[in-house]
């Protein structure tokens, strides 16, 4: 995301149970309208793949 800095290591390291809170939902949401992918709120492939462009 624009203006943060990466570390270059893994933001998240834990088990991944695909449940987000409301804030890190909401984010989701705006990111695919905002690029024009399908909003569902899910980070599946094609919302991973608009990520790491």
């Amino acid at each position: 995301m624009p203006g943060q800095k990466t570390t270059g290591r893994p933001a998240f390291s834990g088990a991944r149970h695909h449940h987000f809170g409301p804030v890190a939902d909401g984010r989701v949401r705006e990111f695919q309208q905002r690029v024009d992918i399908a909003v569902d709120g899910i980070v599946g492939p094609q919302t991973w793949g608009r990520l790491t462009q």
